[in-house]
């Protein structure tokens, strides 16, 4: 078509010279030409603004193919993306989703205090019940194995949650092992626990009213147990230290007794300090009596040396030191007939024992007030599960939110859709 105008155009100027004689005609066709030029030119431009018709090449037959296989490509990922996963979603929470039931209870982990904590308790605003940690393992055991294990045992779990009232999708297999089970059951209760309080939230879902509260009634159940087998772990932990302390400082001071007693065996001194007193005693009396007995030699010193009764004040005199210097000899000296030493050296090992055996009975005495100090706060520290909202029956269902869930699920389709949708164009842009 812009070859047929080019031509048109060319041709013009062609009839205008050869017709230089004829004034009229030359006037009449170049109106003819004017007309013609401006037709070619509407239809030049008509066919700009219009697909190329040229076959071949990146154009013309093969762009249009193109733009239908690609708008085919969206409408499949409209249908199989957004379209029936959406229609199944909205079928599946209006009609065939099985109702679940609810049950909700709330409890904690308390303890006993004595007046004292109270009174902390009252002026801080502390919580009064039992540390963090016992409340953590509460929380920990109503989800995991052992617990599965006892509820399949109590309330034969894995037949409740295979119940007919529910649905395929729901159901639960009871041919699946345990793990499964478990994975099941998490998928089946909330456990939600305040840091501040120390208070724990639980919720069952079931199949039926009756059925939630079977299983939450035996939740509780094994809760308490777990508590109470805390608490008396706890209270025996406690006093096994109090008992191994006492039973240690009895046992040392019955040792140092036992000692003591065979070094009375040996030495033959019943109390060391009562005799090395009355030893000391009998010294002194016989210095005493040899001190009377010198002056008396002192005043007598005008008799003849070898006069009757002058022999006979020496001989009392010399057998008094004689006695004196035995027993100082049992005092201090070593080879003491049927002692094995001197008495000062059994009197050191008596006091070196008498030493021992105090700090022993003060280590006793100590030990057995920290046993009683433990046994009574171990009365006074007794942990128990608080209940104070128990279960009680649903009479609706609580699950499933059939509309929100619907809503929830056209959401994802949609947005996955969209995704694929720009993923696909992105693909194609770059391609191109």
């Amino acid at each position: 078509m812009t070859t047929e105008v080019e031509e048109q155009s060319i041709a013009a100027p062609r009839m205008a010279s050869d017709r230089h004689g004829d004034v009229v005609a030359v006037d009449e066709s170049g109106a003819v030409l004017a007309q013609r030029i401006s037709h070619a030119l509407l239809q030049a431009a008509t066919a700009a603004r219009q697909e190329r018709t040229i076959t071949g090449g990146r154009g013309g037959f093969g762009a249009r193919e193109g733009n239908r296989q690609f708008r085919r490509l969206l409408t499949g990922i409209w249908i199989t993306v957004f379209a029936i996963p959406s229609f199944l979603s909205i079928l599946y929470f209006a009609f065939v989703a099985a109702d679940q039931y609810q049950v909700e209870s709330r409890f904690a982990v308390r303890a006993t205090k004595s007046q004292v904590g109270d009174l902390i308790t009252s002026v801080t605003g502390a919580s009064a019940g039992a540390s963090k940690a016992e409340t953590a393992i509460v929380s920990k055991y109503i989800t995991s194995e052992a617990m599965t294990r006892d509820l399949d045992q109590r309330v034969n779990l894995r037949n409740l949650y295979a119940a007919p009232q529910a649905d395929y999708l729901s159901r639960f297999d009871p041919s699946e092992p345990i793990e499964d089970l478990l994975s099941y059951w998490k998928w089946k209760v909330d456990v939600a626990e305040e840091s501040s309080t120390g208070i724990i939230t639980m919720k069952v879902r079931a199949f039926t009213p009756a059925d939630a509260m079977a299983i939450s009634n035996a939740v509780l159940e094994r809760t308490v147990s777990l508590v109470n087998g805390l608490s008396e772990q706890n209270r025996r932990s406690l006093l096994e230290v109090s008992e191994q302390r006492l039973d240690r400082a009895r046992q040392k001071l019955l040792g140092i007794v036992q000692r003591m007693a065979g070094l009375r065996d040996a030495s033959g001194v019943l109390d060391g300090d009562q005799q090395g007193q009355a030893q000391l005693k009998l010294v002194t009396q016989l210095e005493l009596n040899l001190s009377k007995l010198v002056a008396t030699r002192e005043s007598f010193s005008n008799l003849a040396s070898n006069s009757v009764k002058m022999r006979t004040l020496i001989r009392q005199i010399e057998s008094l030191e004689k006695e004196i210097e035995r027993q100082r000899a049992k005092l201090t000296d070593v080879g003491r007939s049927g002692s094995g030493g001197a008495l000062s050296g059994v009197l050191g090992d008596f006091e070196a024992l008498q030493v021992e055996q105090q700090i022993a009975r003060n280590e006793y005495i100590t030990a057995a007030a920290s046993y009683e100090d433990a046994r009574i706060s171990a009365m006074r520290e007794e942990m128990y599960l608080s209940v104070f909202m128990r279960p009680t029956e649903p009479e609706s269902a609580t699950y499933p939110k059939r509309f929100l869930y619907a809503l929830i699920a056209v959401a994802l389709a949609a947005l996955a859709s969209f995704a694929l949708v720009t993923t696909a164009k992105a693909v194609r842009d770059n391609r191109a």
